[in-house]
């Protein structure tokens, strides 16, 4: 027992024996904890806690089945290696798929995981990738998406209920805010994503579309938010075109931050009415490794209609089929057939013609053709276009979701000279063909 003593009438207590006794034993057992350290890694600092910690659901719709990511930092020594565990809470009412897939950020150097769920928690127990050694420092800023989380009823959520903990920082961290799921009406609809190349691992640009809800009119400083997939690189300053649907306004230099690009709209007459079309491009987006990624992991929400709403498909990269555009037909004066095909690959796809009088398609009026389906073998898709004006040269491609087909161009002519059909087209080359009336007088022609 402590021995009591009385010092200027207060009394204190000083260590017994036993207990002045125990400070060798204290001090090896704080050298067995330095060697265990340094043979098995980080050892858990009980009260520690990862820092920055943000929810945030591709969709925050009520109802809704979508994806959600992690973010947060781990503590100065908060380092985790295999057999080290992450633990992230939901607010009662969320529902977490079991199994669901996780992904995790990059910053897991040769890691993979298994996952138990439970209820609105889940526990990710990190694995090393075959032959190397998972690894993730301490004071590191990193995600982790979560892909099959259902969202409850509408309603504010308290940030308290949505915690992360790792082995390492044992003490549950929350959220910054409060967690809003708002009312299921409001939201874009209509949504698609298609790049200007589809191939893997390549920097391109990427078409955008949607249509304002009903009540979700923009002006200038409304801003749009698209959201691609975990892989896409996604720099921080972006050029962005307004393509169709954004008559009188600008998009100038998007912002990017992690997989969300955030265009504000400016222009003195900048209006987008409710329920309208709109069409724009996103610059300097890297694609990532072959694979076909979750349509739930691409979204658009705008400052009017806060419910994201992702495209009907899912996005191919790098896919087996193939896209072509090829010579358009029936040129006259005043409109053309545009033509191209497309092979699915196996995979649903959607396609759209895009012309212009701009060799790089700028300001195209894009035209949805017929869905080539989801087989595997060459589909024709025509299109076609009336009000062209004459004499003019039209610039055209074929787009779908699993590519572009390339730009091809005609001439529409006045109507004594006539551009035709190409024919022996190849991948390499092809026969172009027209004909002109001279009308009595000497002519000379070029192919251009």
């Amino acid at each position: 027992m402590p021995i009591r003593e009385t010092l200027g009438g207060v009394r204190r207590l000083r260590p017994s024996r036993i207990v002045r006794g125990l400070l060798p034993v204290v001090l090896a057992m704080g050298l067995v904890t330095g060697t265990f350290a340094a043979a098995f890694g980080a050892v858990p600092h009980l009260g520690s806690t990862v820092t920055g910690v943000i929810f945030s659901g591709t969709s925050q719709a009520e109802n809704t089945s979508t994806s959600w990511t992690v973010y947060f930092s781990t503590s100065p020594a908060g380092q985790l290696s295999a057999g080290g565990s992450i633990t992230i809470d939901f607010a009662p009412g969320f529902s977490i798929a079991s199994p669901t897939t996780v992904v995790l950020g990059s910053e897991f150097l040769d890691c993979t995981d298994t996952s138990v769920v439970t209820g609105s928690q889940i526990v990710i127990t990190l694995v090393n990738v075959a032959g190397q050694t998972c690894d993730i420092p301490g004071s590191t800023p990193t995600d982790v998406i979560l892909q099959g989380v259902t969202n409850p009823g509408a309603g504010t959520y308290p940030a308290s209920d949505f915690t992360v903990a790792t082995s390492s920082d044992t003490a549950p961290a929350a959220n910054i805010d409060a967690v809003t799921i708002t009312s299921a009406s409001g939201g874009v609809s209509n949504v698609t994503f298609t790049g200007t190349s589809m191939a893997a691992n390549v920097t391109t640009s990427w078409t955008i579309g949607f249509t304002t809800g009903p009540s979700g009119n923009l002006s200038s400083s409304s801003q749009i938010v698209v959201t691609f997939a975990p892989g896409f690189s996604i720099p921080s300053a972006l050029p962005t075109e307004a393509i169709s649907g954004l008559g009188g306004c600008s998009t100038g230099t998007a912002d990017g931050i992690g997989q969300t690009v955030t265009i504000t709209l400016g222009g003195g007459g900048c209006v987008v009415g409710n329920s309208s079309p709109v069409v724009l491009l996103i610059d300097g987006i890297t694609n990532p490794g072959a694979g076909s990624y979750a349509n739930t992991l691409f979204s658009v929400y705008t400052s009017s209609d806060v419910n994201p709403d992702s495209p009907a498909s899912n996005v191919v990269i790098g896919g087996t089929g193939s896209v072509l555009t090829t010579a358009a037909s029936s040129v006259t004066a005043g409109g053309a057939t545009l033509n191209g095909t497309d092979n699915p690959g196996g995979a649903l796809q959607t396609c759209n013609f895009a012309y212009s009088t701009s060799s790089t398609l700028a300001g195209a009026i894009i035209v949805a053709a017929p869905s080539p389906g989801s087989g595997s073998s060459p589909v024709a898709e025509t299109l076609a276009v009336t009000g062209l004006s004459a004499s003019t040269t039209y610039y055209f491609q074929l787009e779908c979701t699993n590519g572009n087909g390339g730009i091809l161009s005609f001439f529409t002519g006045t109507g004594s000279v006539l551009t035709t059909a190409a024919s022996s087209v190849t991948a390499g080359g092809a026969t172009l063909n027209g004909t002109d009336n001279p009308g009595g007088a000497l002519q000379t022609c070029n192919f251009a």
